[in-house]
């Protein structure tokens, strides 16, 4: 398949595990391949689990000034004049425009705070854990870990019990309403959003904004967390994990799975996706 004019390619990518090593968040096996899709003028647009200030920070490191989505689909930040940005409610900083999709993170606090006389010794959760506590828990460096803490839309918990336990857990929560995913270390407690509804929303933002129909996306991902937009996007790319195995997604085509781990899966199977629809220079 060879890109038309009026297509627009676009990348929906989680982030650990994918574009950052799984153990040591490294991405030095992945940074070429992102400098390849900027020179043909596709966005890569992070959606991950983490937090604006992670991404913010990776995005400057590698110079993407592309749109992102954090917190498992809680809001989409898109930078200033990148879009008109008229659709849905938003709210500006100094230099994004942001879509929220849930509701801010006190209120999920407030929720699994409820449920602490009855769980407490099964989980910990970020909000009651020092800086060097979740530096242990994670492997990330000091400026890694303070940005991973700063929360709007969603709380991390790492489950230290039974899988019963964890379904009662799970089960408590969404009746108070949240959304519970999980990622590659922790579950996600958050809104009724995900990955999915933030790419389908910011995928037709690009389709309206810039007149182009239909766009060609690819989401890639590796873990639950990941399945809406792995199920959303035109193609799904899963990366292959040294920890557990893929994802089970419900599609039967259009659907990739790389045969190296983490970032480096993460450049094999873009460049096979960029071979497969012979995007060069100028056709994307």
């Amino acid at each position: 398949m060879i890109i038309k004019p009026n297509y627009r390619s676009l990348i929906f990518s989680d982030l650990d595990g994918c574009f950052l090593d799984h153990n040591d968040y490294q991405f030095n096996h992945a940074i070429d391949q992102a400098q390849k899709l900027e020179v043909l003028g596709i966005p890569l647009i992070f959606n991950s689990s983490k937090t604006s200030s992670e991404i913010k920070s990776l995005c400057a490191e590698i110079e993407n000034r592309h749109p992102f989505i954090v917190e498992n689909g809680s809001a989409v930040f898109i930078p200033k004049n990148y879009f008109s940005c008229r659709a849905h409610q938003k709210t500006s900083t100094l230099h994004y425009e942001v879509f929220p999709f849930s509701r801010e993170r006190q209120h999920w606090l407030e929720c699994i705070d409820i449920l602490k006389p009855k769980f407490g010794g099964d989980f910990v959760n970020f909000n009651d854990l020092s800086l060097d506590e979740v530096i242990d828990l994670t492997g990330l460096k000091k400026d890694d870990a303070i940005a991973a803490m700063d929360r709007q839309y969603s709380e991390p918990v790492f489950w230290r019990s039974s899988q019963m336990r964890r379904t009662k857990f799970i089960t408590s929560l969404q009746e108070k309403g949240a959304t519970v995913k999980q990622g590659g270390r922790f579950l996600s407690v958050g809104g009724d959003c995900d990955k999915g509804t933030a790419l389908i929303w910011l995928r037709q933002l690009f389709a309206t904004e810039l007149s182009i129909n239909p766009v060609n996306d690819l989401a890639i991902g590796d873990s639950e967390n990941d399945l809406p937009m792995l199920e959303a996007a035109q193609e799904a790319l899963l990366i292959r994990s040294p920890n557990h195995t893929f994802p089970n997604l419900n599609r039967a085509s259009g659907v990739f799975k790389s045969k190296k781990f983490g970032p480096k899966g993460w450049t094999e199977g873009i460049a096979s996706w960029l071979q497969r629809h012979k995007i060069n220079q100028g056709e994307c």
